[in-house]
């Protein structure tokens, strides 16, 4: 008996000096978690802070950007209240959107005489603590309507040299005419002289698909290019050298064959019926002597030679489109050839041949060269 009172006062003590270290060890992991519990309050309420900043910031980038688009769509289509001079003063106006105003400054600070303009545009959104977020553009126009290329089925600025008697279903719009004399479609005849056309200089076009090579809208080859068998384009094509095809098949697909340098196209099929419109153009000589018939009733191509080179024409069979070089053009005879001009389509990648642009402004012809946000 007395044992076990003895066992029971020792337990007692032993507990009793126990529950001292049990309410530390309590306070020890309160002190802990409220440690961790406000270190992840603070980071929840930092992040969910920067998500709202990020948030705000994307607005107003948003709000400006559209300003910029603004002021694009306000020079496509040629908005009266544009400079026209680069003294003029510049175009001022606001646009709201989703509540959030965005204040547009619009200037004309370069001008290439017909070939190009060049317009800075400052879009600055403003939040209400007064934070504002920038961007500034320059946008480049090219100043050319070239669309009248397209209304003959031969124009040069030169002469032209028919080497036999050829049909010819279009006008011939020249400078002078040697030669055979065409076997003219009902209707058609000589245009007179085609020299007072706005021709596109070389620079003007280098910079109008190196635009769009800039952009992610063609491809870009460091030529010379000579490839074989099937080419079938899947975007506008920039080769930066010559282009040389002798024998396969070209197909166009819409899409145009931009040569920084000469083209020689022979023995290929170029555009057989299926393929399309689209484009073949040379800073340079063309020589262009296709297999087979060329595009087809619905689906003409534009050959185009630009610079003091010329052109060379002698295509298998019927060639179907619009031929324009700024120097001579020689037209040889094929397998019984036939030009013929077709109604142009309003999708052509070449500068002011397609859609609505306004004045000075071709379709496809304004371009983003620049675009810096700062906030």
């Amino acid at each position: 008996m007395l044992r076990g009172i003895k066992q029971g006062l020792y337990r007692g003590r032993y507990f009793r000096q126990e529950r001292g270290q049990v309410l530390i060890y309590a306070l020890v992991i309160i002190a802990i978690g409220s440690l961790i519990i406000s270190g992840t309050l603070t980071f929840a309420g930092s992040a969910l802070k920067q998500g709202s900043i990020s948030e705000d910031r994307a607005a107003h980038l948003y709000n400006a950007d559209a300003g910029v688009e603004s002021a694009y769509h306000a020079i496509r289509t040629g908005s009266n209240d544009l400079p026209a001079i680069v003294s003029d003063p510049p175009m001022t106006y606001s646009i709201i959107l989703e509540g959030q105003t965005a204040s547009v400054n619009l200037a004309l600070v370069e001008e290439d005489p017909g070939i190009t303009k060049t317009y800075e545009v400052t879009s600055v959104s403003t939040s209400t603590s007064g934070k504002t977020t920038t961007i500034k553009a320059r946008l480049i126009a090219l100043s050319g309507q070239y669309a009248y290329f397209l209304d003959n089925a031969f124009t040069t600025a030169k002469n032209i040299d028919f080497k036999s008697k050829i049909a010819v279903n279009g006008w011939v719009q020249a400078g002078t005419h040697t030669g055979s004399i065409p076997i003219w479609g009902a209707g058609f005849g000589w245009k007179s002289a085609a020299a007072s056309y706005g021709w596109p200089t070389s620079t003007e076009l280098i910079y109008y698909y190196d635009g769009q090579v800039a952009n992610g809208l063609a491809n870009y080859i460091n030529g010379p290019w000579a490839p074989s068998g099937t080419v079938s384009l899947t975007e506008t094509q920039y080769v930066n050298g010559d282009f040389t095809m002798t024998g396969g098949t070209l197909k166009l697909n819409g899409y145009t064959l931009f040569v920084n340098g000469n083209i020689k196209i022979a023995n290929t099929s170029v555009n057989p019926a299926g393929s399309g419109t689209g484009c073949i153009i040379a800073i340079g000589n063309v020589e262009f002597w296709p297999s087979g018939d060329t595009g087809d009733v619905n689906n003409g191509i534009f050959v185009f030679s630009v610079g003091t080179a010329g052109a060379e024409f002698q295509p298998g069979n019927n060639f179907y489109g619009w031929i324009a070089a700024q120097n001579s053009i020689q037209v040889k005879s094929g397998d019984n050839p036939s030009y013929n001009w077709v109604v142009p389509p309003e999708n052509l990648d070449f500068p002011g041949t397609g859609g609505t642009g306004g004045p000075g402004v071709p379709s496809g012809g304004l371009q983003i060269h620049t675009w810096d946000v700062s906030y």
